[in-house]
């Protein structure tokens, strides 16, 4: 378990919300529980046998070999179940700290100075991460090097001068905030 696991769900809780049904985000795309875009990372294998096994409802709704179908098969079905009939909270949460522990990981892997840095600013780092993916979070050089040589400041200037930030406005206002406070 991460240290930062709980704050970070609570974060992206007031970020992303909760929704139980499937909806489509401001960018268009299919998204369930929190923010959990359903057309870009959609649900692993593993996942999409905990929902259905995990659920007896849902269970009920599968035909019995539901575990030998393939991927896009079992992914479409349960989207389709997950329209009529949402998820439950626990399974949000599920998805959502799987989406932690994968931000976690991809930052690990690819930011070097990563391990070293302040809880505060992992936190900061796994809501970005979360939110853009880490291919884009990458993409923000100078912010990543402002971070890692521990100038918050200017780390925290430029993540606000970025076409993110003017998307999700408040969340980025917050998250550079609490980078601004690092000291």
């Amino acid at each position: 378990m991460l240290k930062c696991e709980n704050r970070v769900m609570e974060q992206l809780i007031v970020d992303e919300d909760v929704r139980l049904k499937p909806y489509y985000c401001p960018a268009g795309f299919l998204t369930v529980g929190v923010g959990r875009n359903l057309e870009g990372n959609g649900l692993s294998m593993g996942e999409m046998l905990a929902l259905i096994s995990g659920n007896p409802l849902r269970k009920k709704r599968f035909p019995p070999d539901y575990e030998t179908l393939d991927g896009e098969t079992l992914l479409m079905a349960l989207i389709r179940d997950m329209k009529a009939n949402g998820i439950t909270r626990d399974e949000a949460m599920m998805l959502l700290r799987n989406d932690i522990y994968q931000s976690d990981a991809d930052l690990r892997r690819k930011v070097k100075w990563y391990d070293r840095a302040p809880e505060e600013l992992k936190e900061v780092l796994i809501n970005m991460c979360f939110n853009m993916g880490i291919k884009t979070l990458l993409s923000f050089r100078n912010t990543l090097w402002y971070m890692g040589a521990g100038e918050y400041e200017k780390a925290a200037t430029n993540m606000l001068k970025s076409r993110w930030a003017r998307q999700v406005k408040g969340r980025a206002l917050r998250l550079a905030e609490r980078v601004r406070a690092l000291k």
